[in-house]
């Protein structure tokens, strides 16, 4: 009897927009993989679903806790920096959206 190996372990397919912010809004961190920055992904940054992974960020406490602001999107920057983020035109219409542990994050 031959099994066969399971899907999950298998790389997340790409996605749009739509599916990213669905993600963003259920705590995932994602980047494109058409960005070129290493280290790159972006994150929901509100007090019900910080993603876990960046709250952990050496340097970079992001502690649901305490954080009082209005939601909103950041960008872990290639130099390590948080910036809130606003995406582009280019950034809405792509398909190339794919979940990352920001661990290991390479901005593809």
């Amino acid at each position: 009897m031959h099994t066969q190996i399971s899907d999950a372990h298998t790389a997340p397919q790409p996605s749009d927009f739509s599916a990213a912010l669905r993600n963003l809004k259920n705590g995932q961190c994602l980047a494109r993989r058409g960005w070129h920055g290493k280290g790159m992904f972006v994150f929901l940054m509100d007090a019900q679903n910080i993603c876990p992974e960046a709250a952990r960020l050496p340097g970079r406490p992001v502690d649901a806790e305490i954080y009082r602001g209005a939601p909103h999107l950041m960008l872990h920057a290639p130099g390590g920096d948080l910036v809130p983020w606003i995406p582009s035109q280019t950034d809405l219409l792509a398909e190339d959206w794919t979940p990352v542990d920001p661990g290991q994050a390479d901005g593809r």
